[in-house]
């Protein structure tokens, strides 16, 4: 009904899905961008099988990497398909040791220049007590750059510097909204569902109901809204930050719950801003392994 209305109104469509990957065969790739003009997916794996299967099974406690991977390479190895892949690794204490193998592998299958690009994050509270198993935002910075220096070695596409944002996520527009399955509508994409925002049979952050859309009844009372507002007035830090520009405040619920969402970006920027001189002047041959190229920059830094 969507894509009905929109070419009714001259106005383009595009969507993406972003999945734990397990039903994204080739089949209902093609039926999604026949349908929903949907060409771009974004698949979490959390390391090699060894990694990944013991925190993203299935329902049934079933490992689920083999099946994942095996639906990326149908899809991205398909002659006639034109779906953009990327692959976001989340990253704390017990699947760190998980990235480095899942690089080379990736690499190893002809995948690293099919994929749109691979990125590490790492885990952060979605409700609950997740961030806590996280390294440092220092570790992490360092650990990364140990990683991005592999990616680059193996050939992999890599960001180092992100471009300036204008747009955060859709908690910071006033226009922005999630729709739930249930149709509750909600500011945020990360609130929907989480049982630690259930207070007396309903979601603390919830604006309505789709239902309440039709009759005109919700409002815009998103709270997110307001984030830059906050942050001229002084609630935050980032007013102050050099990286707010490039950042965009990472996320403003992490900040409304009590913590600092600032990115790995601040700690390594200096590093990365090195690195991409010193490969545009091609003096990173790739032929010699990692440790020899971070013993070779580091003096530099």
């Amino acid at each position: 009904e969507v894509k009905s209305l929109c070419k009714t109104k001259g106005v383009k469509l595009s969507s993406k899905m972003v999945t734990n990957g397990v039903n994204m065969t080739l089949k209902n790739v093609q039926l999604l961008a026949e349908q929903a003009n949907c060409n771009k997916f974004e698949v979490t794996l959390d390391g090699t099988a060894e990694y990944h299967d013991k925190r993203r099974h299935t329902k049934y406690k079933g490992k689920s990497f083999d099946v994942i991977y095996k639906n990326i390479l149908q899809i991205l190895k398909s002659d006639n398909n034109k779906t953009q892949i990327s692959i976001r690794c989340n990253v704390d204490s017990e699947n760190r040791e998980g990235v480095l193998p899942l690089i080379q592998k990736i690499h190893a299958d002809g995948l690293h220049k099919k994929i749109a690009y691979f990125y590490t994050v790492p885990v952060h509270s979605w409700g609950n007590e997740a961030h806590l198993r996280s390294s440092s935002l220092q570790n992490f910075a360092e650990w990364e750059m140990g990683i991005l220096m592999e990616m680059i070695r193996l050939g992999f596409q890599t960001s180092l510097i992100p471009k300036r944002s204008k747009q955060l996520c859709l908690s910071s527009l006033k226009s922005g909204y999630l729709v739930d399955p249930k149709g509750e509508v909600f500011g945020c994409t990360e609130v929907s569902m989480v049982a630690s925002y259930e207070k007396d049979g309903q979601n603390i952050h919830r604006l309505g109901n789709i239902a309440d859309a039709a009759a005109g009844e919700i409002q815009n009372i998103n709270k997110f809204s307001d984030f830059y507002s906050e942050i001229k007035k002084g609630k935050y830090a980032c007013g102050d930050c050099f990286l707010l520009p490039l950042c965009g405040g990472r996320c403003p619920k992490e900040w409304a719950e009590g913590r600092a969402a600032c990115p790995p970006l601040k700690i390594n920027i200096k590093e990365k801003m090195i690195l991409k001189y010193l490969l545009g002047k091609k003096y990173l041959p790739h032929q010699r392994n990692t440790n020899q190229k971070l013993q070779e920059i580091n003096p530099v830094l």
